[in-house]
């Protein structure tokens, strides 16, 4: 079977700054750039060239088909300026009292040159029975110049009546042989030398998600044994929370308090399993660090995850660790 072709142009979107990991230094921008969801772009490209553009949309689909991303390019397309962009995570907000505040803030139109506004509520699942009644209210006559993005993994949480008051897309997996295609693109673009063979086996572990290929990509970057990739994604695939620490850690955002939330996600992993893979992830990081204050940051991540952690006291040296990142000038 023929590769199918990547949506836009044969070349991989546009990298932005060297040093950061590759599931957001290749982030779509635009629709052009989205893989496997071909059909979902069309459609949006046809909703947004027609007269009567809708203000609420739900994007349904496993983690890390472009839900998000489809709906930070939708906020872009219908003229939002930075400042106009509102994302809250539903899961940590699902009270009545946080959608209010929501609700009550698209009353105003955004300040800038544009005053269009667009509300992405991610994991919009979690939310509350409240807080989806006070949702309904906000989405069913919205302002002229606010408009709604709903991404959810669980689309059966997602209430009828919010649901058929919304313009749905349901994202599907991507294909393996097109995730395949992009990575060779990636791989070409960031001069890795990583065969094809262990692409292919990228592509098949990732489960047709576009972010976790890239992260697993760049988990990979220096190893050109299969069966050291083999081993080392088998690893990985138990370890989606450790890799999202590790990933914070290099870019940190939200301080302590964020971090304590993605330390509680762990509490039941072996914390030496975890200090293995941040250091594993940081030095795939570092390998395409191209500046020397990029390459220092990751540098204390590593001297923070270089010694072997001691079992018997369980978590504390991750948290020590982690606060020793943070908190230490």
């Amino acid at each position: 079977m023929a590769k199918p072709p990547i949506a836009g142009s044969k070349k991989a979107p546009a990298a932005s700054a060297p040093s950061l990991p590759l599931h957001i230094k290749y982030r779509p921008k635009d629709f052009a750039e989205v893989v496997g969801q071909e059909n979902a772009v069309a459609s949006l490209e046809a909703v947004l060239g027609g007269n009567n553009v809708p203000h609420t949309f739900l994007f349904t689909g496993p983690s890390g088909v472009g839900k998000t991303t489809l709906a930070r390019i939708l906020a872009k397309r219908l003229g939002c300026s930075d400042t106009g962009i509102m994302e809250i995570d539903a899961a940590t907000h699902s009270g009545v009292d946080a959608m209010r505040q929501v609700t009550d803030l698209v009353r105003y139109k955004a300040l800038g040159e544009s005053t269009t506004r667009l509300i992405i509520v991610d994991e919009a699942h979690a939310a509350s029975k409240a807080a989806f009644q006070s949702l309904l209210l906000a989405i069913e006559e919205p302002p002229e110049h606010c408009y709604w993005c709903l991404c959810t993994t669980e689309s059966g949480r997602i209430p009828e009546t919010i649901k058929t008051r919304c313009h749905a897309y349901d994202l599907k997996p991507v294909g393996w042989e097109a995730l395949e295609q992009y990575l060779a693109l990636v791989v070409e673009e960031e001069q890795y030398e990583t065969p094809e063979d262990i692409i292919g086996l990228i592509a098949r572990k990732a489960s047709g998600s576009v972010r976790q290929a890239l992260v697993y990509l760049s988990m990979c970057a220096g190893t050109s044994d299969k069966k050291v990739a083999a081993a080392l994604l088998e690893t990985l695939s138990d370890d989606g929370e450790a890799i999202d620490l590790a990933r914070f850690l290099v870019n940190p955002r939200g301080g302590w308090v964020e971090a304590q939330k993605k330390l509680l996600s762990l509490k039941e992993q072996n914390a030496e399993s975890v200090r293995i893979v941040i250091a594993n992830y940081a030095a795939a990081v570092l390998s395409n660090t191209k500046t020397e204050n990029e390459a220092r940051k990751i540098l204390r991540v590593l001297q923070a995850f270089s010694t072997p952690f001691n079992a018997s006291e369980c978590a504390a040296p991750l948290y020590l660790a982690v606060g020793w990142l943070l908190l230490e000038e």
